[in-house]
């Protein structure tokens, strides 16, 4: 039978002229170490002659080995992790002292490491990229001057009597040019750096918790944020416009997924997972302050069916022309829950790959060309499951 054709295929050149084509980097705390990242074909899964799920006998394979990269040491402090362009980031969420070692910085390109600055003082675990614009450092590498990685900084407290966190300011992470390399012409002529965005504080709760969903707006510049109730201050959902540099609110009603929701150009809306394994899709709202989006979700879950108590995580990337990548984490059958942590393959990850249409009676509903494949991982730190990455 012949091959379905890669619908949703990304490929691009690289310097060298060759085509490079995107994949899916796991990022795994899978030893007793620290974490490693792991590179899958996630495309070639729509090569599989077979439409249905082909893992549904429970078979767990085997992640590529060895992986792209590991990073040691890296358990006794939590960890974030981000994306931008083909960079992942990853740095301690607290740094121990001043002298504490920057981010890292792997790029999936070149697969190559490098150090990169260390994060603000106390920075959200939201990061979110927005800006388009390309252009080339000296040597004629590819970067996305315009785009930056934006996250939100708690440092500062307000004078409301409640004593609540208020001074939520933004960052941003880019591929700048060096100051250096003005005076000192023989210096890189760019360099990762973070700067405080010249803008207001956030107009609410700066709780890293209290972020409970956020995506870009199709303009490409709007970044919007829904908030949980917390205290004095309503839930609502916000926008900051990274250009004009300005907040603004649009009402008390928050966004229907949970986490990073992604515009899909072909429903002209944003994708998000709802809870309980659920793909919800929301009309992109307006930058300007409006009515609440429509929302609608599909009418099974992508979720494995199970004992809940054993789904520890899941996260939702977007692989562009309507492809997505679920990834969950779960614990084997068979395992105790509580004994799924160590060094035996206590958990598994099932990857699923499908599009997104409406049928006939408007009802959101995964294309037939979905398809899951399951690996069977070990797991060591409790407060982890995996981060996901398409580039």
């Amino acid at each position: 039978m012949a091959k379905r054709r890669r619908e949703g295929s990304s490929e691009k050149r690289c310097d060298c002229g060759k085509r490079w084509r995107k994949h899916l980097y796991l990022v795994l705390d899978d030893w007793d170490k620290g974490f490693s990242i792991h590179k899958i074909d996630a495309l070639s899964f729509l090569d599989d002659s077979d439409d249905s799920d082909d893992d549904a006998g429970g078979t767990l394979r085997r992640l590529p080995d060895p992986p792209a990269v590991r990073i040691t040491e890296a358990r006794h402090s939590p960890m974030l992790f981000a994306g931008l362009g083909t960079t992942i980031f990853f740095a301690n969420k607290k740094q121990l002292s001043p002298n504490a070692t920057g981010a890292l910085i792997y790029d999936t390109e070149t697969a190559a490491m490098a150090m990169g600055p260390g994060l603000p003082e106390n920075p959200c675990c939201v990061f979110v990229a927005a800006g388009p614009g390309e252009t080339k450092d000296d040597k004629g590498r590819k970067h996305n001057e315009n785009e930056k990685l934006y996250t939100l900084d708690h440092g500062g407290r307000s004078n409301h009597p409640s004593g609540h966190l208020m001074g939520v300011s933004v960052h941003a992470l880019s591929w700048a040019r060096s100051p250096a390399a003005v005076a000192e012409p023989w210096l890189p002529s760019h360099e990762w750096a973070w700067e405080s965005v010249g803008a207001p504080m956030a107009p609410f709760d700066g709780n890293e918790e209290t972020v409970v969903s956020y995506t870009v707006h199709p303009d490409g510049r709007t970044i919007f944020f829904s908030t949980r109730g917390r205290g004095w201050v309503p839930a609502g959902t916000y926008s900051f416009d990274t250009e004009r540099r300005e907040w603004r609110s649009h009402g008390e009603w928050v966004l229907p997924f949970d986490g990073q929701g992604y515009y899909e150009r072909e429903l002209d809306a944003w994708v998000g997972l709802h809870e309980d394994g659920y793909i919800c899709c929301c009309q992109a709202a307006t930058a300007t302050p409006g009515a609440v989006p429509e929302w609608r979700k599909t009418e099974q879950k992508l979720f494995r069916e199970g004992d809940r108590e054993r789904h520890l995580g899941a996260t939702l990337t977007y692989m562009g022309n309507n492809v997505f990548c679920l990834v969950e984490s779960v614990v084997q059958e068979g395992v105790e829950p509580g004994r799924a942590y160590g060094a035996g393959r206590g958990c598994a990850l099932h990857v699923t790959v499908f599009g997104l249409k409406y049928s006939r009676d408007g009802e959101l509903q995964a294309t037939v060309r979905r398809v899951t494949k399951s690996y069977a991982v070990c797991k060591y730190i409790p407060g982890f499951t995996h981060e996901a990455f398409w580039m």
